[in-house]
């Protein structure tokens, strides 16, 4: 592929008119970019590289520039740096446009259009190539065209004999199914009727089953008379275990009492609240507040020489310590430890709730006598009572167990146990919904030729109709035509808006003296060379304006420089002008403000380190703080089968049930349950009622 000459726009000298250029610079893989600027005559102490548009982003030193010796006006720049973009902007009053210039022009020119010829020839080829690779494509598409219709007819009348050997052996496959519907339609009547007597022999079991399990709750009946005299018998017992407990309870409470009145004492000597707050008065009167400090080592080192009396507040903690003479003694509220069980101190918010909780839900009980008397050995032989007396779990007699064991020996099965356990009433409603001789709906197949499937299609036509379809139309590429044999077309065309590329304008010019010359305009004939000549100041001449020119023109009374003599004890330079020209009208000399609000990111700074408040407006580099680390739930490590949650979802308990009641099944049955009439249900029973075979 040609690579394709770029021209940048040239900027037109106007008097007075600066230009602030930037270029966006893509860096190579080597770090090192080195072209021409895209404009001319640049104001060298204007250039700068930036990493960010608009002089934003870090500043980029790693330039240098240079000038072309036959083209003193262009700027060649070499920049080094690691940077994947750059921004490199600078000032310019115009570009100067050379015979250079149009030679590069003119080159461009003549590599494009050899590019445009080379690719002219190249497609005229292929073109050629085209054309008759696809006439031989045409050929051999319609010879295989004729091979697949000879393919087709012999394959239709194949196919038709199929058809045919397919049909007979349908027929006899229907008859066969017919045979054996009817002979599956009588074993089922047969095991309905044989289903008919057995259930009624089961009715009739159940009603000898009931008319026992009456006889037993009879005998249940007088078993609960006689535990309730036991357990009758047992409460009177308890009656005076409890009276015994409550004298001993009596004789404990007076030891309580007793403990209590001996160490009174001790517990009353203590500060009350006004004796503390008149103890800090006193303190607060003596504190000499001094500047604070950070931490608590900052104490030695900002006073190492403390007076009796001293105060100071440390940051970190919030604590404020007084020098008691021989050290840092903390007298803050804040730095008074929580009160535990064996050391006193402040009481927390949380501690305070639970004691408010607590007082709120204070009461007395007006048989507190008979409360106290209560154990937990008298608890558990209540339970033990409640729990045998309204136990719902029957007992089976001798003779209940005889009967089971003889309906157990009586048991039976069947030889054709798998085809009955899968009949359901649903299978049954649906074989009477049946009509006789009925034949499952099969999907039609053409390419089926077994005449026995229900698939197979009988009477399918032995050949199919001609393609009206050309040849070429079912060819996977179609023929091209040229223009004159194309029927119909436009002899005229109206004009419409487009456009051309050069590659397509046959008379595209290819040099400049091929264009008409505009008046006003030079040629390279006309150039005098002779008088070629450069100056050592340019730079400051290209700076004159004409605005420049009217001002010195204007001078009226000006005193003439006189040789080693100056107009004033300040002589006003050519660096003076430059830089005098170079500010706008009505400038003013900026000055960043420093107050908070206006500070600019502080330089240094390493990696992983963040810009953190440090006072009113200002930022400081520093580490970030430490992330947060989520704390442990209490659980010990490991897999649960049963685990408590809870609301921000975490997990704080977590067992391993054995039980169905320790995974919370309420509707199983015990594992020590019978089928009596808890287990059976009243009325009538089926066999599957009971679990039979």
């Amino acid at each position: 592929m040609m690579e394709l000459s770029i021209f940048h726009d040239k900027l037109n000298k106007v008097d007075g008119k600066v230009y602030v250029i930037e270029e966006e610079i893509r860096m190579p893989d080597t770090g090192i970019y080195e072209a021409e600027l895209q404009h001319d005559n640049i104001v060298d102490s204007t250039l700068a590289v930036y990493t960010g548009p608009t002089l934003t982003g870090e500043q980029i030193n790693t330039y240098a520039l240079s000038t072309p010796s036959l083209m003193p006006w262009k700027r060649i720049i070499r920049i080094q740096t690691d940077k994947k973009v750059v921004y490199i902007s600078y000032e310019t009053d115009g570009d100067t446009v050379e015979a250079q210039d149009i030679n590069i022009v003119q080159d461009a020119i003549l590599v494009t259009q050899g590019g445009v010829n080379a690719e002219e020839a190249r497609a005229r080829s292929a073109e050629v190539d085209l054309a008759r690779d696809l006439q031989l494509e045409t050929d051999r598409a319609t010879g295989e065209e004729q091979r697949l219709d000879i393919r087709i007819d012999t394959e239709a009348g194949r196919a038709q004999v199929a058809e045919n050997a397919l049909s007979v052996r349908l027929n006899a496959e229907t008859e066969r199914a017919e045979a054996a519907e009817q002979e599956n339609s009588d074993a089922i009547a047969a095991e309905a009727e044989r289903a008919v007597g057995a259930e009624k022999k089961l009715a009739d079991n159940l009603t000898g089953e009931i008319s026992r399990a009456k006889a037993a709750e009879e005998v249940n009946a007088d078993n609960i008379t006689a535990e309730s005299s036991r357990a009758t018998a047992a409460e009177n017992k308890n009656a005076e275990d409890i009276k015994a407990e409550t004298t001993r309870a009596e004789s404990a409470e007076a030891s309580i009492r007793s403990t209590i009145n001996t160490n009174k004492p001790i517990w009353d000597d203590k500060y009350t609240r006004n004796e503390v707050d008149n103890k800090f008065s006193t303190l607060e009167t003596a504190i000499d507040w001094k500047e604070a400090v950070n931490s608590f080592a900052d104490l030695a080192t900002a006073y190492p020489k403390p007076d009796d009396g001293w105060t100071v507040n440390v940051k970190d903690t919030d604590y404020t310590y007084r020098w008691s003479g021989t050290e840092w003694v903390a007298i803050s509220a804040n730095a008074i430890p929580k009160a535990t069980q064996s050391v006193d101190g402040l009481l927390s918010k949380e501690d305070k709730a639970y004691y408010d909780d607590a007082y709120s839900k204070r009461h007395t009980h007006s048989n507190k006598g008979i409360i106290d008397k209560i154990t937990q050995s008298l608890l558990d032989a209540w339970n033990a009572a409640y729990t045998h007396i309204s136990d719902t779990v029957k007992h089976v007699t001798e003779a209940e167990r005889n009967n089971w064991d003889d309906a157990y020996s009586k048991r039976h099965t069947h030889s054709n146990k798998g085809v009955i356990d899968k009949l359901t009433q649903a299978m049954l409603d649906k074989l009477s919904g049946i009509a006789a001789g009925a034949e499952v709906n099969v999907q039609s197949d053409w390419n089926t030729t077994d005449t026995g499937s229900d698939a197979y299609i009988k009477n399918k036509p032995s050949s199919m109709p001609a393609s009206d379809v050309k040849a070429w139309a079912k060819a996977a590429e179609k023929p091209a035509y040229i223009w004159t044999e194309i029927g119909g077309r436009p002899s005229s065309f109206p004009p419409m808006s487009h456009t051309h590329t050069k590659s397509q304008i046959t008379d595209m010019p290819t040099r400049l003296s091929q264009f008409t010359n505009d008046a006003g305009y030079l040629t390279s004939a006309d150039v005098d060379t002779s008088q070629n000549h450069t100056h050592a100041n340019k730079s400051i001449l290209d700076s004159i304006s004409q605005p420049v020119v009217d001002k010195w023109n204007s001078v009226s009374n000006k005193v003439d420089k006189e040789t080693g003599k100056g107009l004033s004890s300040n002589d006003f330079t050519t660096a003076l002008l430059g830089k005098l020209n170079g500010i706008a009208a009505e400038a003013n000399k900026y000055v960043h403000p420093t107050i908070s609000g206006n500070k600019h990111i502080p330089s240094g700074g390493a990696s992983g380190q963040i810009l953190k408040w440090s006072a009113d407006g200002t930022a400081a580099w520093g580490a970030p703080e430490t992330g947060y680390t989520h704390p442990n739930s209490g659980v010990t490590a490991g897999t649960y089968r049963s685990v408590t949650v809870n609301a921000q979802g975490h997990v704080t308990g977590g067992s391993n049930p054995t039980t169905l009641a320790g995974y919370g099944i309420t509707d199983a049955a015990a594992k020590a349950h019978n089928h009596d009439t808890v287990y059976l249900k009243k009325g009538a029973t089926t066999w599957n009622d009971l679990g039979g075979n």
